[in-house]
């Protein structure tokens, strides 16, 4: 059954690469060729890191997720929450294959453990992060998503520099465009959705080191 998920998978992640290279789609071309490479190699990683029948499928869940229903059906764009819930969702994956490291390069111990996959799924979200950020910048994509920002808090509108004002956006001129107007408020350039996909991994990660403390590993 396994391996007929794969078979699926595969097919479906190289028909989208096709279709996101014609269409020029750089950052989309990217996720699906990070994906293709893990997919080719995912027996090799198995083996070597030991991770149970159950975390496969939850990668295998989490990539028809995110192509199929992310990608393809544009849920990023449609639904406004899918893209914090694939973050809870791969801070879980993450968190177990962290567990699944390092039980199989050191004696197990609770609190070693926890600390290890903790700051494993951390690093590995905020690893992520800069990579968005760094394709964004170099390929002029947008892969951290914008967020309208209707007031901004900061010491640059103190007289004193002692306690920080917060002044609402009423308004904000681009190239002509009146963005509250178009808008509805100044446009951040991803701050707010790199902080809330890092939140989400943390409340994957919480959520697995609760699961782990009950039940064991997944």
């Amino acid at each position: 059954m396994i391996n007929k998920i794969m078979k699926l998978i595969k097919v479906i992640v190289v028909i989208s690469l096709i279709i996101s290279l014609i269409f020029g789609k750089t950052s989309i071309t990217f996720n699906l060729g990070m994906i293709l490479v893990f997919l080719f190699l995912e027996k090799i990683v198995r083996r070597k890191i030991g991770y149970s029948s159950k975390v496969e499928l939850l990668i295998f869940i989490f990539i028809l997720s995110t192509e199929i229903l992310g990608e393809i059906l544009r849920f990023y764009v449609s639904v406004p929450c899918f893209d914090i819930i694939i973050h809870v969702f791969s801070g879980i994956i993450i968190s177990a294959l962290g567990y699944y490291i390092f039980n199989k390069f050191s004696n197990k111990n609770d609190i070693l453990i926890i600390i290890f996959v903790f700051f494993f799924s951390m690093g590995t979200s905020a690893i992520w992060e800069l990579t968005e950020f760094s394709i964004d910048r170099i390929l002029k994509e947008d892969m951290q998503k914008d967020t309208v920002i209707k007031e901004i808090t900061s010491y640059k509108f103190s007289f004193d520099d002692k306690k920080p004002l917060t002044e609402k956006v009423d308004k904000a001129i681009l190239n002509d465009i009146d963005l509250v107007k178009s808008y509805g408020g100044y446009i951040d350039i991803g701050l707010y959705d790199t902080m809330e996909d890092m939140f989400a991994a943390l409340a994957g990660t919480i959520i697995y080191i609760l699961i782990y403390k009950k039940s064991g590993a997944i």
